[in-house]
């Protein structure tokens, strides 16, 4: 069977997030440094957040060469 490619749009704060590989919990732990911070400084009565568990990054690997743009699709 021939390979389909069907191009799509994605709007451009979806398409960085995409790119970076960022879910809602990656672009949470870009502010680990002033959560840890806050959460130094917070009364003590008030209860804690556990901190975050950090496993060894790990490469990956596309599948099948990345579409950078619908262009290339073309090419």
């Amino acid at each position: 069977a021939d390979d389909v490619i069907v191009p799509f749009q994605v709007d451009d704060y979806t398409r960085w997030r995409l790119m970076e590989g960022l879910d809602d919990i990656g672009l949470t732990l870009q502010h680990e440094a002033e959560i840890t911070e806050f959460e130094a400084t917070r009364e003590s009565w008030r209860p804690l957040t556990l901190p975050a568990k950090h496993l060894p990054p790990v490469e990956i690997k596309a599948a099948r060469p990345v579409l950078r743009h619908a262009d290339d699709a073309l090419a």
